[in-house]
């Protein structure tokens, strides 16, 4: 089968192999130091910087060994409740440490690697359009708690390229991205 050479109208649920969301339990206030132990990520490891996969927070030990929740390399994570400005942050995860599992803050996707590249799908759903359909479907009370449903995400829709111009404009970004993180180092 040859690869399509047009830009394709579809969902999120279309060119992603699962979705999944984990538990928000009262945990320790510290990181995972034991080979055994669990970890829980805190919305803080999604930011529009990157992933950081030193945000997480020791899970009680009923709530280890829940491998088909835990964040591997080349997920895409997106937080789904919080503060408005914080609903709708999404990040690709390049590298992380095993038992680590997503929170109920946040909703965890695993690309169908065939049809899309998880950087350009990250990319994708920070701009504007993606970010405009999520926060038109959120809901909540205030303004400092919001939340959008699995299915909002999911739904959303995309126009997907083909994979090997996704590459291209996945290797763009990234070169862009150490650019700006060099400069701000250098003047900060």
């Amino acid at each position: 089968m040859s690869e399509r050479t047009t830009w394709e109208a579809c969902t999120v649920r279309d060119v992603i192999e699962r979705h999944f969301c984990g538990p928000s339990p009262d945990c320790e206030e510290r990181q995972i130091f034991a080979p055994e132990e669990w970890g829980v990520l805190k919305t803080t490891a999604i930011t529009w910087a990157g992933w950081n996969d030193a945000a997480h927070k020791v899970l009680p030990k009923a709530f280890w060994e829940q491998s088909q929740i835990e964040v591997h390399e080349g997920d895409v994570l997106v937080t789904k409740a919080g503060p408005r400005h914080r609903v709708g942050v999404v990040c690709h995860v390049p590298s992380t440490h095993s038992r680590l599992v997503v929170s109920g803050k946040m909703i965890g996707l695993r690309p169908k690697t065939e049809v899309v590249d998880a950087r350009f799908l990250a990319g994708f759903l920070g701009t504007k359009e993606p970010q405009k359909y999520i926060h038109d479907r959120t809901t909540g009370m205030a303004e400092s708690q919001v939340n959008f449903a699995n299915e909002v995400l999911l739904d959303a829709p995309l126009r997907l390229p083909p994979v090997h111009e996704q590459h291209l404009i996945a290797r763009v970004l990234d070169t862009l991205d150490t650019a700006i993180r060099e400069t701000e180092a250098l003047i900060g």
